[in-house]
């Protein structure tokens, strides 16, 4: 049985605590010195031809990104487990063999061990909201926000602000918990009940109801002139309940509030750094700033010698956002089957750009046009221009 109240061991305090004095970067070093290896092989998406990769770090999050890129269940075969500081030796000589090797590693030993060989990817990005000023943003918000908002006015759902722990009690148990695990399943990560709680007692809780009854609810914290977005959830925890005008309604119904406080930005936490993550996306709609998270814990680091194969289908499918010289890019893959053209380029820049990016590279599988020109802030490339571009990448000091 599962006691989420719980009181946490006291040297998890100590080292969350002592964050901010650069400790807990070492403790995590030392917790993930020695990381399993093992090589997934099966037929990736989109293309579905055979495909290799290596895969550094440990169960389940070393997973994510291996599992977004097969089509089906890989085959795992076991290398062994590595100190982290012979890992890019390692992953270096395994380039040889497969099409693509991510390691995920504590960002304190990426910075230190791993060059710019490596795409380096943060984990997690921030995102934020500047709080927009009567209607004149939504006027130019995506078809698709704007159909979002209609369904909240059909499905009749009203704000309502709560305060009480009673409240709280009754997000966090059968809300929030239920929700983060249906919906990510075992790579759920939720907050805990104490930092959730302080949270709310400097802030509150918004309900989106109907006919009185709670169908979502969203936790935030408030100080000074921005809004956090802590935490959401659902009634019963159903994802489902979200897609029905829940999670528009708590955005919508969130923004309201930090105007009416006299709130100038909403932060909305963190999101995969994959410019395909559904997350990230629903957030790029209300107009959301990416931002470099100091305070990220880990990378994943990627490698490969040939941009095709595996390698090419993970970067077509996630769209890989990494910390380049002058802070986050991205890579973006167009499969157009001809040269791409100019047109090409502006759609693809349209349809994934957003704010907070330095530079955009859209890679061509079949080339580009002579006159193609590249929008503000991208570079196009084929995949083989691409491989110095990319992986040339300066990493940051940390």
């Amino acid at each position: 049985m599962s006691h989420p109240h719980r009181r946490q061991p006291w040297w998890q305090g100590l080292f969350q605590g002592a964050a901010s004095a650069r400790v807990f970067p070492y403790y995590l070093a030392v917790a993930h010195a020695i990381l399993p290896v093992a090589i997934f092989r099966g037929p990736t998406r989109p293309s579905g031809r055979p495909g290799s990769i290596a895969v550094a770090g440990k169960d389940p999050w070393a997973r994510y990104l291996p599992e977004r890129v097969f089509l089906e269940p890989p085959r795992r075969e076991v290398v062994g487990s590595l100190p982290v500081w012979s890992l890019a030796r390692e992953l270096r000589r395994l380039q040889s063999s497969v099409d693509l090797v991510v390691a995920r590693v504590d960002t304190l030993s990426a910075r230190r061990g791993f060059g710019s060989e490596f795409l380096h990817v943060p984990e997690w990005v921030g995102t934020w909201l500047p709080v927009p000023q009567g209607t004149e943003p939504l006027a130019r918000a995506p078809n698709s926000l704007r159909d979002d908002l209609r369904v909240v006015r059909n499905s009749r759902l009203q704000p309502r602000l709560s305060r009480q722990e009673a409240g709280f009690e009754e997000f966090y148990r059968h809300m929030y918990l239920p929700f983060i695990r249906n919906r990510h399943g075992e790579f759920s990560h939720p907050h805990g009940y104490h930092s959730l709680r302080r949270a709310f007692r400097q802030g509150g809780i918004l309900w989106a109801e109907r006919d009185g009854q709670k169908i979502a609810g969203a936790l935030f914290e408030t100080g000074r002139d921005v809004l956090h977005f802590r935490a959401l959830g659902t009634a019963g925890g159903d994802p489902a309940l979200m897609k029905r005008g829940g999670l528009a309604a708590l955005y919508g119904f969130m923004v309201d509030h930090a105007r009416a406080q006299g709130c100038t930005r909403v932060e909305l936490g963190t999101s995969r750094a994959l410019l395909q993550d559904g997350v990230l996306r629903y957030k790029r709609k209300w107009g959301a700033v990416l931002a470099d998270r100091a305070e990220t814990r880990f990378e994943l680091l990627l490698g490969w010698n040939r941009l095709d194969g595996a390698a090419l289908d993970a970067c077509a499918s996630t769209s890989p956002i990494f910390r380049g010289s002058t802070g986050l890019a991205a890579v973006q893959i167009l499969d157009t089957h001809r040269p791409a053209t100019s047109a090409d380029a502006e759609a693809a820049h349209r349809a994934v750009w957003i704010p907070g990016l330095r530079r955009l590279c859209l890679v061509s599988t079949a080339g580009w046009q002579p006159d193609a020109t590249a929008p503000p802030d991208t570079v196009l490339a084929n995949p083989r221009q691409a491989q110095p571009l990319l992986l040339g990448s300066r990493v940051p000091e940390g």
